[in-house]
Order: structure tokens, then C-alpha cells, then sequence
């Protein structure tokens, strides 16, 4: 078998692994072709260049993997351990008569269960499930953005959400992800929720980015914002220390919590 056969039949392999897998490493290639590193980029940078795939740090992701959404009942079921474990840490940057803001996602939505205990603090969300959570509480002042409600994920996106938060200003934003690299930072699936996301970002003071570790290396079809806009990174032990020294030297802090 010529070197061009050889190719065509590793590209094919690559593109199956994808489609299980929606994810590939270099370094997974590496051994399972028996070939250098500099051919595996090769290779994926050919199917990077026929729209097979997209490239990312160390691998590349399936295309599909760009669009997938889960729905928000689907995602509290998942990764629980490691969502508990990062809200429970986040909770120690909130004090009382704090003003925060609350995006969407289930792992923040782990975080307002662990507020009720807050007195004279002010939350602002997007999220009608972190509202919910908490508008009964009479020692905590919620206040919702108006626009429209993503049944798929219970936020609340368009126009009217972003001239509601230009007048809103918090200490800390507490802000989940569906996607992180470091080529192309938190992607969304959705561009109307990723620009009310990137809005709760600018609107405040500190940014807390929480993340278990099935987040990081992948893309999906939007960007929200550059890794640059995050102060604080809190992610669970399982995360891979490249993203963990990567971030730390863009001085971004991290945290890592053990999963019990």
C-alpha cells in the first residue's frame, strides 16, 4: 500500500473515532497509527481543510459535536458529583449583601441551591430556574431580565435581555460553559444566549467560570467570550492539566476541587 492509501485509510479511522467519540487527541493517534505527531496535524489539517472536522488544541472535535444541545432536565443529571463539588467552592467566593449575577446552566443552577443561606444579598439572572430557585427567599432580592425563554435551556435571551442588564452592575458573576479551548475560548451552541452570557460577563467586576472537565477541548457554534474575560476558573481534579497551566498563564486563576 502506497503513503497516499496509507493516508485515506487513517483519515477514514480518524473520522470513525470522531463519530464515537466526538473528540480526538494528537497524542491518541500518535499510538494508534504508530506515526509522528507532525503527520497526525497533517492529516487533520487536511480534514480540517475539507470541512471533516473542526481543528483544537492537541486534537480536533466532530463537526456535529459543534451544534449538540442538551436539554437543561438532561444536564442536571449528568456530571453530579463534579457540579456539586464546584458549586460548593464557588459558594465561598459570595458573601452576604453581595450583588452577583447568575447565568445559566445546570452547574450554576447548583450554586443558587447554596445560597439560602445569604442575607441582604442582591441576585441578577438570566436563568428562570436559578429564579425560581430563589425568588421565595425574603433575604435574597432576585430580580429576572425580561426577553424570551429557550425552552431547551430555561435562559432568557434577545433584545430586551440585553437593555435590561445595560443598567444592571454586580461584584461577581458566576457563569457555567457548554464548551472551552484555547484557541477559541467559551462557545455556545446558541448565539442569542451566548450574547446575554457575554453581557452578565461585562456587567461585572470579577467573572467565575465553573466547569467540570468534560467542557474543556471542545467547540460549539458560537463564541461567547475569550478566556481573557474569565478572573477565576473553578473546575473539578479531573481537568487536564495542560488547560489548567494554560489558563494560569493568561493569569487566570484556577481552582481545583476534589470529587468526593
Amino acid at each position: 500500500m502506497d503513503k497516499n492509501a496509507f493516508n485515506i485509510e487513517r483519515s477514514r479511522e480518524i473520522l470513525k473515532i470522531l463519530n464515537e467519540k466526538n473528540r480526538v487527541t494528537v497524542s491518541e493517534l500518535e499510538q494508534r497509527f504508530n506515526i509522528s505527531g507532525s503527520t497526525v496535524r497533517r492529516l487533520l489539517n487536511e480534514l480540517e481543510r475539507k470541512g471533516k472536522l473542526i481543528r483544537t488544541h492537541g486534537g480536533a472535535v466532530s463537526i456535529d459535536n459543534t451544534t449538540f444541545e442538551d436539554s437543561v432536565d438532561r444536564k442536571k443529571k449528568i456530571k453530579i458529583a463534579e457540579k456539586s463539588a464546584i458549586a460548593l467552592e464557588a459558594r465561598k467566593f459570595i458573601k452576604d449583601g453581595d450583588i452577583i449575577m447568575l447565568g445559566g446552566g445546570t452547574t450554576v443552577f447548583e450554586l443558587a441551591k447554596l445560597l439560602h443561606d445569604l442575607s441582604g444579598s442582591v441576585v441578577i439572572t438570566n436563568s428562570v430556574i436559578v429564579a425560581a430557585e430563589l425568588y421565595s427567599n425574603p433575604n435574597i432580592e432576585v430580580h429576572i431580565i425580561g426577553g424570551t425563554i429557550r425552552p431547551v435551556t430555561g435562559v432568557i435571551i434577545g433584545p430586551q435581555a440585553i437593555m435590561s442588564l445595560n443598567n444592571m452592575f454586580a461584584e461577581k458573576t458566576f457563569i457555567g460553559a457548554d464548551s472551552i479551548s484555547l484557541e477559541y475560548g467559551i462557545t455556545t451552541p446558541n448565539a442569542f444566549e451566548a450574547e446575554v452570557e457575554a453581557k452578565l460577563m461585562a456587567q461585572s467586576k470579577q467573572v467565575y467560570l465553573l466547569a467540570d472537565h468534560s467542557k474543556f477541548g471542545k467547540i460549539t457554534f458560537t463564541p461567547q467570550a475569550g478566556l481573557e474575560k474569565v478572573h477565576h476558573v473553578i473546575t473539578d481534579e479531573h481537568t487536564d492539566e495542560r488547560y489548567n497551566n494554560k489558563l494560569i498563564e493568561l493569569g487566570i486563576k484556577v481552582t481545583v476541587v476534589k470529587i468526593a
